[in-house]
């Protein structure tokens, strides 16, 4: 999962799309598109399919009432799922060690000239939206998806 954005980043770029704005889009549209189907509709199903699996081989024909009945028990999994990814994503977004150390490595190797550290040390990061968006987005969907379950319930 770590790895997905940037190999979507990359097949980005191989497909000529030309602008920064563009690429980002892209991978915010792919990236989403994924993590919906393999985070959450996946999960869910077979969740579901591997609870109900014994009732299932006794009466096949009571099949859309028994996965019925037995997807809520997925909420479990994806409300410790939402609590893990709000503490470490605000972590990581507090803790942001490695641009700390690119920036001094930067700071030492490229830092000759007046102008030049002037530019490393004031110039802002990019936010990678790409990344960012399609996780918060993902949890928004899963969210409102037990809040669903919680009512039908």
């Amino acid at each position: 999962m770590a790895l997905l954005p940037i190999v979507l980043r990359l097949l980005a770029r191989f497909e000529g799309i030309p602008k920064h704005t563009d690429i980002e889009l892209s991978l915010m549209t792919r990236y989403f598109i994924f993590q919906v189907i393999h985070s959450f509709l996946i999960v869910t199903l077979s969740s579901g399919i591997i609870a109900a699996l014994p009732e299932l081989a006794n009466n096949l024909s009571s099949a859309p009432t028994l996965l019925a009945r037995n997807l809520p028990l997925a909420s479990n999994f994806f409300l410790t799922f939402v609590i893990l990814q709000g503490l470490t994503v605000t972590a990581s977004g507090l803790l942001t060690l490695v641009p700390l150390i690119i920036y001094y490595v930067k700071l030492i190797l490229l830092g000759s000239t007046p102008r030049s550290i002037f530019t490393i040390k004031y110039t802002m990061r990019n936010v990678t939206w790409g990344n960012l968006f399609p996780t918060i987005t993902l949890l928004v969907v899963i969210c409102r998806s037990l809040l669903i379950l919680l009512r039908l319930n």
